[in-house]
């Protein structure tokens, strides 16, 4: 059943691939959501596709999509789908977004890809196995160093006092860069990056990254150190290359916040 969900979620990946592959940097239609984010026709064509799939396939399971919402809750299985994740990335023709499909048992992330159709780039994490970008295991950089390089996706998500603690942990860091989204926690999964501190987020831009780092030996979590749950959620997230550095910034946090 296993491998049965894998080659599933690949073929989802597969599919909303080829639809990012041929729309990248051609003219797409625009538009604003009730937040203000922007939102393209790309996204919507994507999740609805990958929709029918996991409907027709997989018609017990539960779904959750950026776009469309969520199906069938009561189910244990769920599938948790961004279609693109960093649409302004998209919409500027930069090759830092992201295709993320999730699938959660009873509540908790069991499997996550991040897939860069651009690059090629497709990592996979599954519960209690070693994270692999195309197929090759990846880890964190485990070792405790004194060159910290911290992302996040913009300031701008931070409020008031959030950005505080976001100044604070820049601060202690040797570099700090911004954009990126999903890509950044595969990054931090291969090693090029130690910290990542963000705010505001929604339950469909974190699942598919939680085993995606886990399975790398990364530390994902909220800002009060708790495991990331769907009905939990406060949209922080603080994801780290190790246990004491991840243990110190949730001092930080806690110190100044």
């Amino acid at each position: 059943m296993e491998s049965e969900f894998l080659n599933f979620a690949h073929s989802l990946a597969d599919l909303a691939r080829s639809i990012a592959i041929a729309t990248f940097r051609e003219d797409i239609i625009l538009m604003r959501k009730s937040d203000t984010s922007p939102v393209s026709n790309i996204d919507l064509a994507i999740e609805r596709k990958l929709f029918q799939m996991i409907s027709s396939r997989h018609p017990s399971h539960g779904f959750m999509g950026e776009e469309l919402g969520e199906f069938r809750k009561e189910s244990p299985y769920q599938w948790v789908i961004d279609p693109i994740d960093g649409t302004s990335s998209f919409i500027a023709g930069k090759p830092t977004f992201s295709i993320l499909v999730g699938l959660l048992f009873e509540g908790v992330p069991i499997l996550g890809l991040i897939d860069q159709p651009i690059t090629g780039e497709r990592w996979v994490g599954q519960i209690g196995k070693r994270t692999e970008l195309n197929s090759n295991p990846c880890s964190v950089k485990s070792t405790v160093t004194p060159f910290l390089r911290l992302a996040c996706t913009t300031p701008f998500m931070f409020k008031d006092s959030e950005f505080k603690i976001f100044e604070r942990i820049s601060s202690l860091a040797s570099s700090t860069s911004f954009g990126g989204d999903a890509y950044n926690y595969g990054m931090l999964a291969l090693g090029h990056i130690e910290i990542i501190l963000e705010a505001d987020l929604k339950f469909y831009d974190v699942a598919s990254l939680i085993p995606v780092v886990e399975g790398s030996g990364g530390i994902i979590t909220n800002w009060q150190g708790d495991l990331i749950r769907k009905d939990s959620f406060d949209g922080r997230v603080l994801a780290t290359s190790n246990r004491t550095l991840h243990n110190s910034i949730l001092k930080q946090i806690k110190d100044h916040f």
